[in-house]
């Protein structure tokens, strides 16, 4: 028993610092929200999380605090679009510029000074890729592939499969025209977990090019199977075409394609080839704001010299 005593001892020694170190002064989480991405925003302070108050609260503190959790952007969400907080409230009249890295790096009126309830507690969707892949994406997907061809200066091109997956239904894919609409990313790491590119389009009608209607419903409109996204001026990030389609177990697939057109001044696609040279692998996950995000790692690569990667599972 005495021995056992020792080992309990020797090992809470051991774990006391990692937990501590999980949570730092101006630390941020999301609670109660729909998945890692929104929620109630919190900020860790004096040993105690605690909520933000809304006033004030806007888009540019949103993309703050998205950019301290590792997420490229984020907007607000309205008071009570998530279930109130109960620790203290530490932040009001948040007013970041956009240029800091913390949401305690900008103005607000100090810790525990404010004049607001839990019914105004801040909340946001954060948007786009983060650092490093996430875990709670859905797996499954029996065939991938990714082809990035970089080697003709404004003739780029990238195509990511995703297909035979698991049982997606319509609703798992997200609504790209809701009130916050919904950005599409396709995220793609190295073999260590790095992230190497953003490929993302918006479901914001305005961000198409003009007379173009860039989504629309695949299938009857009383019961569609997914969503088609088609856009020949390549307005986001040169993606011409994603398809996300729903389905039973081994019949779902999600598609992106992108590429540039440098005659036609259309240069949007990001250079990933690069970030890639070296890889003995990639992970491919394609994250919605408002719902959750779909992976597969792909273990076989065939070429990869920095300019050109081709990759399958």
């Amino acid at each position: 028993m005495e021995g056992k005593i020792r080992l309990i001892t020797a090992l809470a020694l051991l774990t006391a610092p990692t937990l501590a170190a999980a949570q730092a002064e101006g630390d941020l989480r999301l609670l109660d929200g729909t998945g890692e991405r929104n929620g109630r925003v919190e900020v860790f302070h004096s040993g105690q999380w605690g909520t933000v108050c809304d006033d004030f609260w806007d888009d540019v503190d949103a993309s703050v605090a998205c950019r301290q959790l590792g997420f490229d952007d984020g907007v607000e969400a309205a008071f009570a679009t998530f279930p109130v907080g109960v620790d203290p409230i530490w932040m009001d009249n948040v007013m970041c510029t956009g240029a800091e890295s913390r949401l305690v790096d900008c103005p607000f009126n100090g810790f525990g000074v404010h004049n607001c309830v839990h019914l105004e507690d801040a909340g946001l969707h954060c948007s786009g890729c983060p650092a490093s892949p996430s875990p709670s994406c859905v797996g499954g997907f029996g065939k991938g592939s990714l082809v990035i061809s970089e080697k003709r200066p404004g003739r780029e091109t990238l195509v990511a499969k995703m297909t035979r997956g698991p049982a997606v239904t319509r609703a798992d894919l997200g609504n790209p025209l809701d009130f916050v609409p919904a950005k599409y990313s396709l995220c793609i790491y190295d073999d260590v977990g790095a992230l190497a590119g953003t490929v993302s389009v918006a479901g914001d009608p305005g961000a198409c090019s003009p007379g173009t209607v860039c989504w629309k419903e695949i299938g009857p409109s009383s019961a569609p199977k997914g969503l088609v996204y088609k856009e020949p001026a390549l307005s986001g990030d040169g993606v011409a075409q994603m398809v996300l389609k729903a389905g039973d177990s081994g019949k779902s697939k999600l598609i992106v394609k992108g590429k540039n057109k440098g005659p036609l001044g259309l240069l949007n696609l990001p250079s990933i080839a690069p970030a890639l040279a070296g890889s003995t692998s990639a992970t491919m996950q394609l994250h919605t704001d408002e719902m959750g995000c779909f992976t597969t790692t792909l273990g076989t690569v065939t070429k990869n010299d920095g300019q050109s990667f081709k990759a399958r599972n």
